[in-house]
C-alpha cells in the first residue's frame, strides 16, 4: 500500500546545502567546467578562429579573405536521478549504533547521532556514484555519457593507444600523451588550465617511478615535479581520480570538460524523516537531482586508452 509522506517530511537546518555539497564534494568538480542552471539542454557556444588571417601584401588590388571561425554547438543534456533510501530502525540495533538508541522495543525516532552517521555514509556513496557517471557513463534513455565515453566516440579526439601501466613504463607513456597534444592547445592554455586526469593506480605508479634512483635525471630536469601535495609533468598538474579506470589518462584544458547541473538554482530539498504509522519504525531519505557532461572541442583533448 502506498504511504503518503507529504506531511511527515522535514528539512533540518543543517541539510539545505547537502545537495550542493553532494554534487561538488567529489574531486572532479574542482577541476572541470561547471555549467549551472541547466534544466534540460544547453548549447556550449564556444568558438575560435582557425587558419592564418595575416597575409603578405603582394602589392595588388583585390580581396582574398582567409581564415575560418570554428564554432562548437555541442549539446549538453542533463538527466534526472533520484535518491530513494529507507532503513528500518531495528537494523541499527544490531550494530554499535544500537547503544545510542533510546531504550524500549518501540522504535519511532531516529537519534541525531545515527542520522548524522547515515547522512555521512550516504553522501560519500553518492559522491562516488556521481563522479563515476561523470567519467564513465554510457548514454541511454535514462543515463548520460561520461567524459571518457564522449571522447572515445568522437572521431576527432587525439587518441593514444594505451598499455597496461607499470612503474617501468608510466613516465615514458606520459611523454607520448604530451606529444600528442596540439601545439595550439599547449601554446594557448595557461599552465593551470591544462591537466592530466589519471587513475589512483597511475598516481601510485608515478610516485614509485619518481622515487626510483634510475629516474633521478628526469626529476632534476624538471620534466616531473613532486612536491608531496601535488605532482606535475612539464608544468601541468596531475589530477588523480577514483572514477578514472586504471590505464586511462585524459590530457585536457579543464574549460573543455563541461559538467552541467540544474542544482544551483533549484529549490530541490533533500527530504528526510520517519514514515507515518504503521511504518513509523522506518527512516527515509528522498531527493532528485540532474547531471550531464559534454566536451566542447574533442580535437583539443588527448585520450590515452
Amino acid at each position: 500500500m502506498a504511504v503518503d509522506i507529504t506531511n511527515t517530511t522535514y528539512q533540518p537546518t543543517r541539510q539545505p546545502d547537502f545537495f550542493t555539497k553532494l554534487m561538488f564534494s567529489n574531486k572532479t568538480s574542482e577541476h572541470v567546467n561547471i555549467i549551472p542552471n541547466v534544466k534540460y539542454k544547453t548549447l556550449l557556444n564556444t568558438s575560435e578562429i582557425e587558419d592564418d588571417v595575416l597575409q603578405a601584401d603582394m602589392g595588388s588590388c583585390g580581396w582574398s579573405p582567409s581564415g575560418n571561425i570554428k564554432f562548437s554547438e555541442r549539446e549538453l543534456e542533463v538527466k534526472p536521478y533520484i535518491i530513494n533510501f529507507e532503513q528500518c530502525l531495528k537494523d541499527f540495533e544490531k550494530s554499535w549504533l544500537g547503544e545510542i538508541m533510546k531504550p524500549g522495543a518501540n522504535l519511532d525516532e531516529m537519534p541525531s547521532e545515527v542520522e548524522e552517521q547515515v547522512m555521512y555514509l550516504l553522501s560519500n556513496k553518492l559522491s562516488k556514484e556521481i563522479e563515476n557517471k561523470i567519467w564513465n557513463g554510457t548514454a541511454s534513455t535514462s543515463e548520460i555519457d561520461g567524459f571518457i565515453t564522449l571522447l572515445d566516440n568522437a572521431t576527432d579526439t587525439n587518441k593514444v593507444t594505451g598499455v597496461a601501466l607499470t612503474k617501468a613504463n608510466i613516465l615514458g607513456e606520459f611523454e607520448k600523451i604530451y606529444l600528442a597534444q596540439t601545439d595550439d592547445v599547449l601554446g594557448a592554455s595557461e599552465d593551470s588550465e591544462l591537466k592530466f586526469y589519471v587513475s589512483k593506480k597511475a598516481e601510485k605508479l608515478i610516485k614509485l617511478a619518481l622515487a626510483d634512483v634510475s629516474n633521478a635525471n628526469i626529476v632534476i630536469n624538471q620534466n616531473w615535479l613532486n612536491t608531496g601535495d601535488s605532482i606535475s609533468y612539464m608544468g601541468y598538474e596531475i589530477i588523480a581520480l577514483t572514477a578514472i579506470p586504471a590505464d586511462v589518462i585524459v590530457f585536457a584544458n579543464w574549460h573543455n570538460l563541461a559538467y552541467g547541473t540544474d542544482l544551483i538554482s533549484d529549490k530541490t530539498e533533500l527530504r528526510i524523516g520517519m514514515f507515518p504509522a504503521p511504518e513509523d519504525d522506518k527512516y527515509f531519505v528522498k531527493g532528485r537531482l540532474k547531471i550531464g557532461t559534454q566536451v566542447a572541442f574533442p580535437d583539443e583533448v588527448v585520450l590515452y586508452k
